[in-house]
C-alpha cells in the first residue's frame, strides 16, 4: 500500500483588528493504490558454447530498479531465481553454462522489481 498526503492551507480571519490573520494547516492521509510495473517485453535467448546471452526491452519506468531471471530446466514447469541485475545495466545478462549447457535446454522468464519491492507479471 502507498500512502499519499493532501496538505491544505487555510486562512482564518478574526475579526479583531489587533489579531493577526491565523493560518492552519490541515493534512489529509490518502490511500493510493499501489501499481506494480510492466513487465518486460521482447526476451530473447541466445545459445553459444558455454553461455546463453538474454536480452530483453526495460521497462520504461523510472521507478524500476532491477530484473529478476528466472530459469527452467525442465521443459518450462519449474522456474528458479537464477541472477538479480540492476536496471542500471543494459537489459541484459549471460548464464554462463559451462559444458553442460550444450546438452540442456533452457527456458527464462523475467520480472521488473520497483523500488517499493512491488514486482510485474513475467515476460
Amino acid at each position: 500500500m502507498i500512502w499519499g498526503v493532501l496538505s491544505y492551507t487555510m486562512k482564518v480571519i478574526c475579526q479583531f483588528r489587533w489579531m493577526l490573520p491565523l493560518v492552519a494547516s490541515l493534512f489529509i492521509f490518502i490511500q493510493l493504490p499501489a501499481q506494480t510495473p510492466a513487465a518486460p517485453a521482447g526476451l530473447i535467448a541466445e545459445g553459444y558454447d558455454s553461455h546463453i546471452e538474454l536480452r530483453w526491452q526495460a521497462v520504461p519506468d523510472p521507478t524500476v530498479t532491477s530484473y529478476q531471471i528466472f530459469r527452467s530446466t525442465d521443459g518450462g514447469s519449474n522456474f528458479d531465481l537464477l541472477k538479480t541485475v540492476g536496471s542500471s545495466t543494459a537489459a541484459a545478462t549471460l548464464d554462463w553454462t559451462g559444458d553442460e549447457g550444450q546438452a540442456v535446454t533452457r527456458h527464462y522468464r523475467v520480472k521488473a522489481i520497483k523500488n517499493n519491492g512491488l514486482t510485474s507479471d513475467f515476460s
